[in-house]
Parts: structure tokens; C-alpha cells; sequence
């Protein structure tokens, strides 16, 4: 079934995140090194170089700077998937920010306060328990499909609208509003509402079931 966007969307790209989730493992908890901190950034540019090269690039991206890459007006989405194929969570995110490859684990996902107090309360045994919670976090997603959103909002006229359909009888008008990125930002959250609400019509369970609708 065509989405309707097919002038804008690269084709689906998937990410393997499996040896990233390794690198921050042994970044944030096995070995926390100045060299697990290298390989970690050194996995980061390549996944980054890959979706660029798919989405936004061309097949020689290989001598483009890392700075160039890491370009806020290149948005993409993002369907996350675990081991046995079920989707995690839809998002959407730009090659500055990069989302995607942004990890958190049982240790700093909560307020500055909080963390305080984790600190001083743990215990060994604690600690270890929370080391391996979070190694199983970081392994939960293990792959992911990457859609570059190719739009330069100089080059679109104010008020441009696409047609998105979400199954073989609804559609949806998506709008574009170009006045700056923030506009565009924008536009590219209603496509991951879109892309969210495809997957469910289509009976496809999302485990963070409103993570497209933020």
C-alpha cells in the first residue's frame, strides 16, 4: 500500500543496534574506559553515516565530516524493534539530535534529586542488581527502520498537504507549514502520528502504544 509520501520518504532503512548496545554497556557499566568511550562514539558515527548515506546522501558519504552529518534540518522516523520482532516504539527525530541512538539506563533516568539520593542509598548488592537491569535495558531494542524525511522547507510552498493513508480505507491530509525548522519539526511529528497510527490499523501492536502521540 502506498503511504502517499512517496516524493519525501527515503526508503526504509534497517539499523542494527546490537553492537552499539554493547559498546554502552561496557561505556556506562562493565568497564567505563576512556577506550569503551571511543569504540561507543566510533559505533555512533557509523550508524550516523549509514542513515545519512541511505536517506539524505548518496553511496560515496564516507569522506563527508562528522559536522555535516549531524545537520538539524534532516529529520527522520524510527519504528524500534526488540529480538522477537515487536515493535517498541515509534519516533522521530533529526540527525543533530539524534534520538535514536541516545541510551538511558536505571541510573539517570530520573530528576537530579533523585539521583542524589540513589547514590546514597545503594548498597552493593543493590548496585549489582541495578548493573544488570540496565544491561537488559540496553539489549531490549536490538534493531531499527529509519525513514529520512527529504524536505527543504525554501523549496516547498507555504501550505503544501499531503495525503497519508493509514489502511486500504482512511487517509489523512497532512500539512506543511514552511516558515523555519521549527515548522518543519512539526510537520515531521504529524508524520510519525501517521506512521504510528498506520501500524495500528494494520494490527500491529506498539509496546509503547503512545509513543507516537507525544
Amino acid at each position: 500500500m502506498d503511504s502517499g509520501l512517496q516524493s519525501i520518504a527515503s526508503t526504509p532503512q534497517k539499523i542494527d543496534l546490537r553492537e552499539l548496545n554493547e559498546a554502552v554497556i561496557e561505556r556506562d557499566i562493565t568497564k567505563k574506559t576512556e577506550e569503551a568511550i571511543k569504540t561507543t562514539n566510533a559505533e555512533v558515527r557509523k550508524i550516523e553515516r549509514k542513515i545519512w548515506a541511505n536517506a539524505f546522501g548518496g553511496t560515496n558519504e564516507a569522506a563527508r565530516p562528522i559536522r555535516e552529518i549531524r545537520d538539524n534540518t534532516k529529520h527522520y522516523l524510527w519504528v524500534t524493534f526488540r529480538n522477537d520482532g515487536m515493535v517498541v516504539t515509534v519516533g522521530k527525530t533529526n540527525m543533530g539530535n539524534g534520538d535514536l541512538l541516545k541510551y538511558k539506563d536505571v541510573y539517570n533516568s530520573g530528576t537530579g534529586d533523585t539521583l542524589i539520593k540513589l547514590q546514597q542509598l545503594l548498597t552493593p548488592a543493590d548496585k549489582k542488581v541495578l548493573d544488570e537491569l540496565s544491561i537488559r535495558m540496553h539489549r531490549y531494542v536490538e534493531f531499527a527502520f529509519v525513514i529520512g524525511i527529504n524536505l527543504t522547507v525554501k523549496d516547498e510552498k507555504d501550505g503544501t498537504t499531503y495525503l497519508v493513508k493509514i489502511s486500504d480505507t482512511e487517509s489523512v491530509s497532512v500539512k506543511l507549514d514552511c516558515e523555519n525548522n521549527k515548522k518543519l519539526d512539526s510537520f515531521v511529528k504529524k508524520l510519525e502520528t501517521q506512521l504510528g497510527e498506520f501500524l495500528t490499523h494494520n494490527k500491529i501492536h506498539i509496546l509503547n502504544r503512545y509513543s507516537h502521540k507525544r
